[in-house]
């Protein structure tokens, strides 16, 4: 019963104070309507792994592979990190292994189709093929436009400002991903993002109690860590789900589209709580570790940013030297959202991820109570 006691004064504690609500609520749909607004207004700047398969080792293909590698960020970084593959089987082998994002097919008779071009005004075409639900994808796709601009352009200076067409870029493979955009495949991310940001009011919350005597009155009620943990689990995963559905209600409402009908949204919602789970234990975990609400704030600030960079949920990275952090939860929820909801896949397929969510968030919530009973022991 101590549990349940406990998760009733949380929720008529969380629903009085409406500065707290915002922050746990509305703070996290407002992030989310953020992010979705710069994630679908640009990319964000990083390198892309591309391949490149040179079939015609031409002049032209030559000039247009020169091109791609001069392409540079603003801080004089490039693009692409190019691969040099020898044909589209090799290239098909690497894009599975998720050591390219995409991979660019020049093929053997590209120098032939360029002169024709020139001097018939036919069409010259080179390939490009990849997961469009992949950031790195579309920054090569829409680098590669622009550099197939330019690339026309110098021909026609060439050619003494004759008028030929632009080379066409071509998509191989792609009627899977039909109709999709940026927006669409990054709002799985970006709900992730919004659950990780309510570590920080969770967190928040629980420090005050701390504060305001709640250990010694545990104490005295006899309360254990495990009756504190759990009922405060309870009281935030309800207010989890609501937090899922308004994340998802939103996303819908800024135009995502996603496959699967309604099964896709009960079975995404079902992933957001159980992940939520994850993101409770993280915050008693910090308050565990700290000494006053203060400290804990500025911990789960640093936590649930972190966490956002390693999960891929907040920036883009394609670096291999953080792949071990593929098996947190948050990372795990990402994948399995975008397979529900992106490619309306069934649930079959997400088994691993359902798998390694829960099982994370088992371990996290363990953890939690050997802590929090710790810190019981330390303080009292």
């Amino acid at each position: 019963m101590r549990i349940f006691d406990i998760f009733k004064k949380n929720i008529k504690e969380i629903s009085r104070d409406r500065h707290n609500l915002f922050f746990i609520l509305i703070f996290p749909a407002i992030s989310l309507i953020v992010m979705g607004l710069l994630m679908g207004g640009g990319l964000v700047n990083t390198t892309a792994d591309i391949g490149v398969v040179d079939l015609d080792h031409s002049t032209y293909s030559n000039s247009l592979i020169d091109s791609l590698n001069n392409i540079s960020l603003n801080n004089n970084t490039g693009i692409f990190n190019i691969v040099y593959l020898d044909d589209g089987a090799s290239a098909d082998k690497k894009l599975e292994e998720g050591a390219i994002s995409a991979y660019i097919l020049i093929p053997s008779n590209y120098s032939r189709s360029i002169e024709s071009m020139i001097n018939n005004g036919d069409l010259s075409s080179i390939y490009i093929k990849g997961d469009p639900t992949s950031p790195q994808y579309v920054i090569a796709k829409s680098v590669l436009d622009i550099v197939l601009i330019d690339y026309s352009i110098n021909l026609q200076k060439e050619m003494y400002n004759s008028s030929i067409n632009m080379v066409n870029l071509e998509i191989m493979d792609n009627n899977a991903y039909e109709d999709i955009d940026i927006l669409n495949y990054m709002l799985p991310a970006l709900l992730v993002f919004g659950l990780l940001m309510t570590i920080n009011s969770i967190t928040l919350n629980l420090a005050r109690e701390f504060e305001n005597g709640m250990l010694k009155r545990m104490k005295l009620t006899k309360m254990t860590s495990r009756d504190y943990v759990v009922g405060n689990l309870l009281t935030w995963m309800i207010i989890g789900i609501v937090q899922v559905i308004i994340l998802i209600t939103i996303a819908l409402a800024i135009g995502f589209q996603w496959k699967g009908g309604l099964y896709s949204i009960i079975v995404a919602l079902f992933i957001g709580i159980l992940t939520m789970i994850s993101s409770i234990a993280v915050s008693i975990i910090i308050v565990s570790l700290t000494s006053n609400a203060s400290q804990a704030s500025g911990l789960a600030t640093i936590v649930s940013f972190g966490l956002s960079f390693l999960s891929e949920s907040f920036l883009l990275l394609q670096d291999s030297s953080l792949q071990i952090f593929q098996i947190v939860p948050w990372s795990q929820a990402i994948d399995a959202l975008s397979q529900i909801l992106i490619h309306g896949s069934g649930i079959d397929v997400i088994y691993v991820n359902i798998f390694y969510i829960a099982m994370s968030g088992i371990v996290l919530i363990a953890i939690a109570i050997l802590l929090f009973n710790r810190k019981i022991n330390i303080d009292l």
